[in-house]
């Protein structure tokens, strides 16, 4: 039972941790509880074997209120287990369509790197004047981007990244096609896309497993990691 607990008190956690409880309910109706419920007490020998020692020691037991509510709980107990797995599964398809919604809305933004910050920045124009400058066969204007601005803490010893929201998702493809170039020219600035937190998690842990060169085969398109092969081929990293 205290497993149980520990496994629900984990669930409850991440669903309020992504801020999608309000979503949980229409993924869990109660006929989908109950239709698992009765799946698993058809397939699952050892829960047959668990309610069969219950309904026994009742028959043969003393037939009081206090014991028919510990019959009642042990059957609870033995039931909990299902309706836990059920719950994980939709709590890992919820985290699924949320990631994918935000990697989503995330192909309008690219993020530049390694750009000292000043007091009172416009960093429209800092970007703007980036890209015309440095990037190859790109030109834009401030009447391409959205929005923009600094994300993450300040700090005196890291410049924080600048996160830029295009209006036209082919001309921050382009865009980002094109930064090569910043590599090419040694300068210390890069452009980069826009990943959402389970990505660029999931990117570093891949390069960290790599030594050296092998680093510059986890790539990024489309807000999702890849695996660059010898051939060219590019093998979706989940």
């Amino acid at each position: 039972m205290s497993s149980n607990k520990s496994n629900l008190s984990t669930i409850s956690k991440r669903i309020a941790s992504s801020g999608r409880k309000a979503l949980l309910p229409q993924q869990m109706d109660s006929d989908k509880l109950k239709q698992l419920m009765i799946e698993k007490i058809r397939n699952d020998k050892d829960i047959q074997h668990s309610i069969s020692n219950i309904v026994t020691q009742e028959k043969n037991g003393v037939h009081d209120d206090d014991d028919i509510g510990k019959y009642a709980d042990a059957i609870g107990n033995v039931l909990l287990g299902p309706i836990l797995e059920m719950i994980e599964q939709c709590v890992k398809s919820l985290e699924q369509r949320m990631d994918d919604l935000e990697r989503y809305n995330r192909t309008w933004c690219v993020r530049l790197l390694g750009v000292p910050e000043k007091t009172n920045e416009d960093t429209t124009a800092i970007f703007v004047n980036t890209v015309n400058q440095h990037l190859d066969n790109v030109s834009i204007s401030n009447n391409d981007i959205e929005n923009s601005h600094r994300i993450g803490k300040r700090s005196d010893d890291k410049n924080r990244p600048i996160i830029v929201r295009f209006y036209s998702r082919p001309l921050r493809l382009k865009v980002l096609r094109a930064s090569s170039s910043l590599k090419r020219k040694k300068l210390s600035m890069a452009i980069v896309e826009d990943l959402t937190q389970k990505n660029l998690r999931l990117f570093y842990d891949e390069r960290n497993k790599l030594q050296g060169d092998d680093k510059k085969s986890i790539i990024t398109r489309n807000g999702r990691v890849y695996r660059r092969t010898n051939d060219s081929t590019s093998i979706l990293i989940t």
